[in-house]
């Protein structure tokens, strides 16, 4: 008798049950939320990427011209001269060690980026631009295909294809620095 006058007591009432609909339209706004937060994510995830490339051409870059300042040694040979070449048809800086006896060229890669446009002093030139470093030296001689040393570097990265950076460099502190691309 104890038992069926608890069962008894123990109703629950209806207003706590959430109908089907109820239900079907909280799933609904919860996926609407999390499709709009994974949407975001994702658009900054390649922001981060395109941005990530840049600045690993910008430390590599950043690298051999500090590097240069501080010591005239690399791989236990004291070296007179580092030289870089940005190339428009690679996605790569390519270096080279002068030494008093040899040379020895080696190629850093950068996946994923293009380099296009590359102007001197606001003159469009070939494929090629070298940038010649002295050891201890503040600043960079900039060398067209002929030879001709320019006081400014001008050229674009593309990243993936689709976002575009235009970056400058001067000769006299060797950085190089981004700037506004024109349409």
């Amino acid at each position: 008798m104890k038992l069926k006058t608890l069962t008894q007591k123990i109703k629950i009432p209806k207003q706590i049950w959430f109908t089907l609909l109820e239900m079907i339209v909280v799933l609904i706004i919860i996926s609407i939320i999390l499709w709009m937060t994974v949407y975001f994510w994702s658009e900054n995830i390649f922001k981060l990427k395109y941005k990530t490339t840049k600045e690993e051409f910008l430390s590599t870059f950043n690298w051999f011209y500090i590097n240069s300042l501080g010591s005239n040694y690399t791989n236990q040979n004291r070296f007179n001269q580092l030289n870089l070449e940005i190339l428009s048809w690679k996605n790569s800086i390519i270096y080279s060690y002068i030494w008093d006896w040899f040379y020895q060229t080696w190629e850093k890669n950068i996946n994923s980026l293009e380099i296009s446009n590359i102007q001197i002093d606001s003159w469009t030139i070939q494929n090629k631009s070298s940038i010649s470093i002295q050891p201890y030296k503040i600043g960079c001689e900039i060398k067209d295909i002929n030879n001709i040393t320019w006081a400014r570097l001008d050229f674009k990265i593309i990243v993936n294809k689709t976002k575009t950076y235009c970056l400058y460099l001067l000769s006299q502190n060797c950085r190089i620095k981004e700037k506004l691309c024109n349409p």
